[in-house]
């Protein structure tokens, strides 16, 4: 290459990283704008307002939590994938992503390859829980129960479209055992179902029934996450008996497609130094969720990877889009 070449192409090169730079640096110009596609009160929403609190400190501007719920975050997500101001961001559930676009064909996002990336926030661990009158005390003796009369243990969960039925179908699958899934409307009525004795097994997330779990309501089976949950270290895993078993709900932050590279990153890097700050962690924990900070990259091969172990699940199980 001839110099005068070469020197062109430097100097081409350093002003487009001095753009980029300044942008990030610019960014945020104006509020920001957090959607997410649950209601104000919910576990989801304390969660955003946590993060929009300090991301507001940081950025300068103020973080305002937009909320859109229904249709299993497809309206969120939806509007997400249209903004074009560079400043509306998704605060992702799990299901919004994974279970959403392969159940509804109003949705017509692709949650990989339609938005950024920016990081992961929280995970959600699920809990396996029994009636105290049942007789298995434990994930191993419940399996074998299951095996040796399929379809006779009643094992509870949230409505189809929702993580905690695919998980309890994904346990059936890993396991070899067949239950009887009976899928619930409202947490509520499953809980109530349980407690009565009318159900005997139900997996859900940890928030709406580690009280009752804690006030000798029900016992705690098993929970789906990969290490033993802080304050919680006396409740065995799943994956001790079905080993590398791991589900668990979570929560990510994603952005419209093709956000500048430089902004994104500066987000990933804000929103992990705020998911360490021991005071988010304490609150996040209160509310049953556990930071887990991730790198862009880490974030976006862990969301792929999700999509594609879920969608075969849904497909095994036989859900089709209405």
């Amino acid at each position: 290459m001839k110099r005068s070449s070469f020197l062109t192409t430097l100097l081409a090169v350093a002003a487009l990283s001095a753009t980029s730079l300044a942008l990030a640096q610019a960014w945020p110009s104006k509020p920001v704008k957090l959607v997410l596609g649950a209601p104000a009160g919910t576990a989801p929403d304390t969660a955003a307002r946590i993060m929009a609190e300090k991301l507001s400190t940081l950025w300068g501007q103020p973080v305002l939590i937009d909320n859109r719920p229904g249709a299993g975050g497809m309206i969120a997500m939806t509007f997400v994938n249209a903004a074009t101001d560079g400043h509306t961001l998704m605060f992702a559930h799990a299901g919004a992503v994974l279970v959403t676009p392969k159940i509804l064909k109003a949705a017509k996002y692709d949650p990989v390859n339609d938005f950024t990336t920016l990081g992961m926030v929280a995970d959600s661990p699920m809990m396996i829980v029994a009636n105290n009158e049942s007789g298995e005390k434990n994930l191993a003796d419940l399996i074998k129960a299951a095996k040796a009369k399929p379809g006779a243990i009643a094992f509870g969960s949230t409505e189809q479209a929702t993580l905690p039925y695919l998980v309890g179908h994904s346990i059936s699958d890993a396991s070899g055992a067949t239950f009887q899934h009976v899928p619930f409307n409202q947490p509520a009525q499953a809980i109530s179902a349980l407690v009565k004795g009318d159900l005997q097994y139900y997996v859900d997330g940890i928030a709406p029934i580690l009280p009752l779990v804690k006030a000798g309501r029900m016992k705690a089976i098993a929970v789906t996450t990969a290490q033993r949950l802080p304050g919680l270290e006396d409740i065995p895993l799943v994956r001790d008996v079905l080993p590398n078993y791991v589900a668990v709900g979570w929560f990510a932050m994603l952005g419209p497609k093709g956000m500048p590279t430089d902004v994104a990153a500066k987000i990933n890097k804000d929103m992990n130094g705020v998911l360490g700050q021991a005071e988010v962690v304490a609150k996040m924990r209160d509310i049953s969720l556990f930071p887990s900070p991730k790198s862009q990259a880490d974030s976006a091969a862990f969301l792929k990877n999700e999509v594609e172990r879920w969608a075969a699940v849904i497909k095994k199980v036989g859900l089709e889009a209405q």
